[in-house]
């Protein structure tokens, strides 16, 4: 009897557990209905009338992406807003099913489409379309609508499409050509990301503007675009924005060498994160590279100019044969992990008038062996320095933290910590079992002591020799 009730108790405890996991999140608008922000689904979902006695009304950017056994969704009338692709990368989805009669929504040849700002919003992958029509009227190709849908091979767009989103057309593997119509303003960030059979794509006059490189991994692309575009420039293999003077990408990824036209000021994020280059020369009229810009694989050396003002995460990150740099002083912003990766890398030169060295900035530069620290720095971030080679250290005075991990296993025979030192995070030198510190710091001394790093000229650790 009581093993009997025992399995009855564990059943409903089990049961319950599945009806909470099984619940669909949710925010409440103004009016004070409710919009689903993530679905729980298996192979089905259809649109709950209410969640938690709120009236659903909306369907939030992505709120059933990656449902990898989702293969039908019913989205009643009630429903009147949909957001960004709520099924990306649901790649057995196969049916989504609206009323003939439905406000705002409409389902053409199997794609959903969003009535008010019209907007084609997902081909379902599981649909496995080789072909698709956009019907004549639809202005907004959404972000990540072709997303996954790597049976597609032609594609027809009407003279209404203005926009091409985000992620549109990402992974899109087998189409080969795509033209653009003379009605397009905005191509979104990534758009046709890692379309590795896209050859042919023409860029229209009616273009204004490009966002983060929208061709990254398209590795065999030829663009088409006019010598007199009005706001674009194609030269020697790089796309370039009049506007911002913006190095938008590298797209010809087979090119070993980039020299950025003068006049550029600002090598645009992700720029060259897919390119095989192994020399880019800088112009000095660059003032800014952004996150990612040169992370490239191939990348040999570098001279950043007296120009560069500013530095993004990322910026060089993953450069595995880059052996030195040097950052200027002009530099007064360097960002999180912007050299991190450099395999290589051997000598850094920091000479701007930088304050903050950010987390992971030169982590796993396993070769890295000497680091000049600027006057003006006062932070060294988490794990800045993690995994590198450098010896010996002296900090500059002035520096107020050290933060977590930030010299973690980095070969270290001594460091020098100065007086203006008031925080150092938890395991900031673990792992450098030669290690000694030299420091007058109070503060820094009882951190050792209390870590167990050895002090130079202190002889309370002799037990641990």
């Amino acid at each position: 009897m009581k093993k009997t009730l025992l399995l009855k108790i564990l059943l409903l405890a089990l049961l319950l557990c599945s009806a909470t996991a099984l619940a669909d999140a949710y925010v409440l608008l103004e009016d004070g209905t409710a919009m689903i922000t993530r679905a729980s689904c298996y192979k089905s979902w259809n649109v709950p009338e209410t969640v938690d006695g709120h009236p659903v009304t909306a369907i939030g950017d992505f709120a059933a992406q990656s449902e990898d056994y989702l293969e039908t969704v019913t989205i009643p009338d009630y429903v009147t807003s949909i957001g960004e692709n709520p099924f990306r990368f649901c790649n057995k989805l196969k049916e989504i099913v609206v009323s003939p009669e439905h406000p705002t929504l409409a389902v053409v040849d199997g794609v959903l489409y969003s009535k008010p700002d019209k907007r084609l919003v997902c081909v379902p992958p599981g649909l496995k379309k080789r072909a698709v029509a956009i019907p004549k009227g639809i202005r907004i190709i959404g972000a990540y609508a072709f997303g996954g849908n790597d049976h597609l091979k032609n594609l027809d767009i009407p003279d209404t499409v203005e926009v091409i989103g985000t992620y549109a057309f990402y992974l899109c593997n087998w189409i080969e050509e795509i033209v653009l119509p003379n009605s397009v303003t905005t191509i979104g960030d990534r758009a046709f990301l890692s379309c590795s059979s896209l050859e042919r794509l023409n860029i229209p006059n009616s273009v204004r503007e490009v966002g983060i490189n929208p061709f990254g991994g398209s590795e065999n692309l030829k663009l088409k675009i006019s010598s007199n575009h009005p706001a674009l420039t194609y030269s020697n293999g790089a796309l370039y924005s009049k506007a911002d003077k913006r190095l938008v990408c590298q797209v010809k990824r087979n090119a070993t060498s980039l020299s950025i036209a003068k006049g550029t000021e600002i090598i645009g994020e992700d720029a060259c994160a897919f390119a095989e280059l192994r020399s880019i020369t800088i112009p000095n009229t660059v003032k800014r590279i952004e996150n990612g810009a040169l992370s490239s694989f191939e990348l040999r050396s570098i001279t950043i100019p007296s120009s560069v003002t500013y530095i993004g995460d990322e910026a060089f990150s993953f450069c595995g044969y880059l052996k030195s740099v040097t950052v200027p002083a002009s530099v007064t912003h360097l960002g999180a992990r912007a050299f991190e990766r450099c395999s290589e890398l051997k000598k850094a030169d920091i000479r701007g008038p930088i304050e903050t060295i950010g987390p992971k900035t030169f982590s796993d530069c396993a070769e890295l062996s000497s680091v000049t620290l600027p006057e003006t720095l006062r932070e060294i971030g988490e794990s800045a320095f993690e995994r590198t080679y450098l010896g010996t250290v002296k900090l500059p005075e002035g520096l107020t933290t050290i933060g977590a991990k930030a010299f973690s296993a980095a070969n270290l025979k001594t460091i020098t910590i100065p007086d203006s030192v008031t925080e150092i995070g938890p395991d900031a030198f673990k792992n450098n079992p030669d290690l000694i510190v030299k420091t007058e710091n109070e503060y820094a001394k009882q951190y050792c002591r209390d870590n167990k790093v050895p002090l130079a000229g202190d002889d309370s650790l002799d037990w641990l020799k």
